[in-house]
Order: structure tokens, then sequence, then C-alpha cells
């Protein structure tokens, strides 16, 4: 009776028609609403301060700006190479430590790792990594320094310490999703089978877990790679100083008195953008490159 009435309810309860008909243009209203009550207001005023860019004297102006070449590599070394780092920590710890205890301990600590700030953890980077820092203090005993040594480990002009940071801090975000798409029971599920059936943890997160969970890290990195492109505090700190990165010439630009240099920092603005989208358009599927590095770790 009880197996009857359950089978009664799913049939009326189940929606008609193929799966989202009927609901599908009703959800997308719902959701491009929000969108467009926020945005909407700002469209005027983007125009305005984007038409200046519409001269193609602007952009002559951009190219032969000295900084830009310098500024448009630094930027993108520091952003591709975070984000690389950032998935490779990600991935490597997700890998070793789920599950286990160190993984259950990672977890009760990512609070706290996520609520440290950019800009002071770059600083912590900062006097840790430069060539008088507290690394090369504590090596200057052993090795007889009497001087600080004569590098570049910070605020190089490759963007390689932005890098380094931009790895290590996006790459807790990164666990921070991987924690909450791990604790579905589907996923838990599929990691029991799997190391039933005799495979490795390794093994099985290659054969099993990641193809179903990379999918699914496409918008988070893609939100990696917007911050690696767009940040300023932290470059800074460490990245390089003349020029400086991208972000940090276009916001020197937009704050300059000078209406011929804001409309140069609104063109470079679009000109970030652009990159954002060109490497955000291949981030729900970005799986080649990784899934070669995923491959290797299985030996």
């Amino acid at each position: 009776m009880a197996e009857a009435v359950r089978r009664t309810l799913i049939r009326r309860l189940a929606p008609q028609g193929p799966p989202g008909h009927g609901r599908r243009p009703s959800a997308l209203w719902l959701a491009a609403l929000p969108v467009a009550l926020i945005l909407g207001p700002l469209l005027p005023g983007l125009y305005w301060a984007l038409a200046p860019t519409l001269d193609a004297a602007v952009w002559q102006a951009l190219w032969v700006d000295a900084q830009w070449p310098q500024a448009l590599q630094a930027t993108l070394l520091s952003a591709l190479l975070g984000t690389a780092l950032g998935v490779a920590i990600a991935a490597v710890l997700a890998t070793l430590y789920y599950p286990s205890r160190r993984w259950a301990d990672l977890q009760r600590r990512m609070p706290l790792l996520l609520s440290v700030p950019h800009a002071a953890f770059a600083v912590g980077l900062f006097f840790l990594l430069s060539p008088s820092g507290w690394l090369a203090r504590a090596l200057a005993q052993g090795l007889g320094w009497a001087e600080p040594p004569a590098w570049i480990t910070v605020q190089d002009p490759y963007g390689l310490s932005l890098a380094l940071a931009l790895g290590i801090k996006e790459s807790w975000f990164l666990l921070w999703v991987l924690v909450a798409v791990l604790g579905e029971q589907q996923v838990q599920r599929h990691m029991v089978v799997a190391r039933s059936l005799g495979y490795s943890r390794v093994q099985a997160w290659r054969r099993v877990l990641w193809p179903q969970l990379l999918p699914r890290l496409g918008w988070p990195l893609a939100a990696v790679w917007a911050y690696g492109l767009s940040v300023v505090d932290m470059a800074v700190i460490l990245g390089p100083g003349t020029p400086p990165t991208l972000a940090v010439l276009i916001w020197q630009w937009l704050i300059d008195p000078d209406a011929a240099m804001q409309a140069k920092g609104g063109a470079a603005s679009l000109m970030l953008l652009a990159l954002f989208l060109l490497g955000a358009g291949g981030a729900p599927r970005p799986w080649g490159p990784p899934r070669l590095f995923f491959t290797s770790l299985s030996g």
C-alpha cells in the first residue's frame, strides 16, 4: 500500500514533458532580472566613461606607450603562473589527502586561511622573501653573508613573486570549492566504490573523481584568472615597479587629471577585459593540459 502511494505521488509531482520543459524561461527571467536591476543603472555611466576610447588616437597612444609591452608581459606571466600554481597546489593536496584525517584537519582550518587579507599576505611574503627579509637573515649566519645578497626576489620585472603569492593564496579558494563539492554524498560513494575495486587513492582520483569535478571548477577558475589579471593591492606590494602590472598601470592612468591619460586607461581596461574573456572562454572545459597533469600523478 505504501509503495503504491509513493508511486502515485511521484507520478503526480513529476513535471510533464521533457526535463526543464515549461520552467526554463521563468528560471532565466528570475536570473536575469536581478542582474538587470544591478547593471542597468550603471550602463549610462559606463558609456560616458568609455566613450573616449572610441577615438582611434587613444588606441594609437596606448600601443606606442613605452610601458605597455612590459606591463602586459608581467600581467600575463603573473596571472597564468599564479592560476596554474593555485590549481596544482589544490589538486595535489586534494589527491593526496582526501579522504583522510589530514583532509578533515585542512577543512577545519579553511575559514582561517580564507580570512587572511590578500594585502596582508603579500606584505608577509615580502618580508619573508626580500633580500634583507627573514629567510635571508636565517641563512646569513650559516652562509657567512655580511650584507644582503644582490638578488631580485620581490618586485621582479616578470612578476614571479606576485605569481607565487597569487598561487598560494588562490589555492585556498580552490580548496574551499573542492571541500564543498567533495561533501556531496554521490562523490563520497564513488570514492568508496573505487577504493573497494582496488584502485589506489591517486588512481581513484584520476579515473573516477577528477572527470566529475573538473567541469564543475570552470567558473571558480575563471574567478581566479580574473583576480590574477586585475589585482592591484598585491601587485603594488610584490609586482614590478616601473612599469607595473597592467592593472596598476590602468589605475594610475584613470586617476590622472589629464583627460588623455584617463582615455588611455579606459582603452587599457577594455584590453584587460578582452584578456579575461579570452582566458575565461575556455574555463568551463579547460581540461586538456590539466588532464595530462593529473595523469602524470598516477605514474
